[in-house]
């Protein structure tokens, strides 16, 4: 890994770094900094999906478009990013529907 010890690393940066060594090179860089691997495809699109810059999240596309084989582990991915999304909508809704209803103690 290099850049100087100043720069202060963002995961976006470090996601930015590995797709870098993947040959995707549309996503501008914020640092110097280089990445000596790359993550499991599954960690590295679930990673991408969890980003907050929508730029980013949107190199899941290019990555299993460009990398086929990166294609190949989107079930695995999308299995734990909707597992984690279907439990915070339950969780939402059954708040509102206890709020609306007048229960207002504490949601487990």
């Amino acid at each position: 890994m290099n850049g100087s010890g100043s720069e202060i690393l963002t995961e976006e940066e470090k996601l930015v770094a590995e797709l870098d060594l993947l040959g995707s090179r549309y996503l501008s860089r914020q640092t110097h900094y280089r990445s000596d691997k790359i993550r499991s495809p599954e960690a590295l699109l679930a990673d991408l999906v969890r980003q907050p810059s929508v730029r980013v999240r949107a190199a899941v596309i290019a990555v299993s478009l460009s990398h086929p084989e990166y294609a190949a582990a989107v079930p695995s991915y999308c299995w734990t990013i909707r597992m984690v999304v279907v439990t915070g909508i339950t969780c939402h809704s059954r708040g509102r529907y206890r709020w609306s209803r007048g229960d207002q103690r504490r949601i487990s």
